[in-house]
């Protein structure tokens, strides 16, 4: 449904409400029906286990296997130069996998900071008038 294309009495509507707000008694049956009105927080993945995913997506797979095929060149037939291709690639799949972890990190961060930003309490109209009531208890 695309509520901002439809006229306040249409939103109405289709919500089952009025611009007086719910009564009582409906809210708590939603409330009952639905359960709190609150947004589900996202399960938080340990520090860990996101640093490890760094350094094994796709691309860096790649580059790991190439790096260990260079140092196989290098064990196979000494003096190419292939064991400074070896290390190279590791220090770039390490470097890029500890700065991908610390900027996602940072962003991360930022966010749940915004977050706590957002404001906790609502006024919402019970016939007519209105009320903050706990956010456990709010039924829209």
């Amino acid at each position: 449904m695309n509520v901002c294309r439809l006229t306040p009495a249409e939103v109405f509507a289709s919500l089952d409400t009025a611009a007086a707000g719910l009564d009582d008694a409906v809210a708590a049956r939603r409330a009952a029906e639905y359960g709190p009105n609150r947004v589900a927080r996202a399960r938080v993945e340990p520090w860990w286990l996101r640093l490890a995913r760094e350094f094994t997506h796709f691309f860096a797979v790649i580059l790991w296997v190439a790096a260990a095929l260079s140092a196989f060149a290098e064990w196979r037939d000494p003096g190419q130069g292939m064991a400074r291709v070896a290390i190279a690639l590791v220090v770039v799949i390490l470097v890029s996998g500890v700065f991908s972890f610390w900027q996602e990190f940072r962003v991360e961060r930022t966010l749940a900071a915004l977050a706590r930003l957002l404001p906790t309490d609502v006024k919402v109209g019970r016939t007519r008038r209105a009320s903050s009531p706990a956010p456990r208890t709010v039924t829209i």
